[in-house]
């Protein structure tokens, strides 16, 4: 698939995704829940629905065509990376609750192409690849595929930053769907 394609398929997924979140706020601003609890069960689970469909990964699914390409599988299909030109890689990693945590190597080419994958062929075939260019490569990346754990101290400020990030997003959507009830109720 060229990446004009896929990247037009993202833009339109991600389109998709903000207008049900955007539409089911609306709903849960409409709705009527009483006078004390202005509406946030919906917000709420757009909000959920939304984090789902974000860190929803297909990269597990990875084929390493020797030593020149790696495929991946997307939301919006499969990817093909050019191996001997990869630009840039770094790692995205999110702190969870319990055994599954979100760690991904983000791998973009120079035709602008980019998968996330987790995959111990896909973390081999980017060690193949260091070996014959440089790439720019994030430290957490680095961290990654010389299998280094993070140090305690960083792993707690990600975890207040989520708590953080969470109550955050929970505050918005409460704000979001009061408003529309107060916009709403003055009609």
């Amino acid at each position: 698939m060229p990446s004009a394609v896929a990247r037009r398929r993202g833009w339109l997924l991600t389109a998709a995704m903000v207008a049900v979140a955007a539409a089911l706020s609306v709903a849960g601003g409409l709705a009527d829940f009483g006078e004390d609890e202005p509406g946030v069960a919906l917000p709420f689970g757009s909000a959920l629905v939304l984090a789902f469909a974000l860190f929803v990964s297909f990269g597990d699914k990875v084929w390493v065509r020797g030593d020149s390409h790696l495929s991946a599988k997307t939301v919006t299909g499969w990817r093909t990376i050019d191996l001997h030109a990869v630009k840039r890689v770094w790692r995205l990693r999110l702190p969870t609750e319990g055994q599954a945590r979100i760690d991904r190597l983000v791998i973009t080419d120079r035709h602008r192409v980019r998968v996330m994958v987790d995959h111990p062929d896909a973390d081999q075939a980017v060690r193949d690849a260091l070996r014959h260019s440089p790439i720019a490569l994030s430290k957490g990346a680095r961290r990654r595929l010389d299998d280094e754990e993070l140090p305690l101290l960083v792993r707690f400020v990600g975890y207040v930053a989520k708590l953080v990030g969470m109550a955050a997003g929970l505050l918005f959507l409460w704000f979001v769907a009061y408003a529309g009830a107060e916009i709403v109720s003055r009609m």
